[in-house]
């Protein structure tokens, strides 16, 4: 399956591509919010657990995860009519919204077009900061190691080698940004959200 890079969007992680259509979306005035994205098999298995289960069951199939896809499925606020809204808007530039699971006015599938097709319409837009999903993995679980840490007032030996390997991680991605020439305004930003994340320093949601 093919890389899909993320973007964080109403603090919920969607594709690249779905975050240039939300963003277009909102700068055009449209009025909703994101209530979930693109999610991670464990946060699909918080869902699932709950009784009755109000998630699909986790796998990489699964509508909101779609591993190494692109088109996920999205939760966008229906209460307010803001899913409609949206579908309405998306359909109104070429991009078909679609409510794929009866009974959840709420939950979009996008279809019908490409990853490249999508990049091409809304080019101009410049969507928030992206990360890798090793990145979106890792990040967390420092800053987790980290309220751990200063919880007990030391690390246990396998906890500071975990916190390590991220770190050193970070620093090769971090190096890797500075050598580059002419870096783009995402990649600014980029190596602007991973030197806060080595240094502890407190993430925007």
């Amino acid at each position: 399956m093919s890389a899909v890079r993320y973007v964080i969007f109403d603090g919920k992680a969607v594709s690249y591509e779905q975050g240039l259509i939300l963003t277009a979306a909102r700068k055009d005035g449209v009025n909703f919010r994101l209530n979930s994205g693109r999610r991670s098999i464990p946060e699909q298995w918080v869902l699932y657990r709950n009784q009755p289960p109000v998630a699909a069951y986790p796998n990489d199939n699964a509508p909101h995860i779609l591993t190494g896809r692109w088109w996920h499925a999205l939760d966008i606020d229906a209460i307010q009519g803001g899913a409609e809204r949206f579908r309405k808007w998306a359909a109104s530039k070429g991009v078909t919204y679609t409510y794929s699971v009866r009974g959840e006015p709420w939950h979009l599938q996008v279809g019908g077009i490409s990853a490249t097709a999508v990049r091409a319409k809304f080019a101009a837009v410049d969507p928030f900061d992206f990360t890798s999903d090793r990145e979106d993995r890792l990040i967390p679980e420092l800053a987790m190691l980290r309220a751990t840490a200063a919880r007990r007032g030391k690390w246990l030996i396998r906890e500071k080698a975990r916190a390590g390997s991220i770190k050193t991680y970070l620093r090769v991605k971090i190096r890797a940004l500075r050598v580059k020439r002419n870096l783009s305004g995402r990649e600014r930003k980029r190596l602007g959200y991973l030197r806060d994340a080595l240094a502890g320093r407190k993430l925007e949601a």
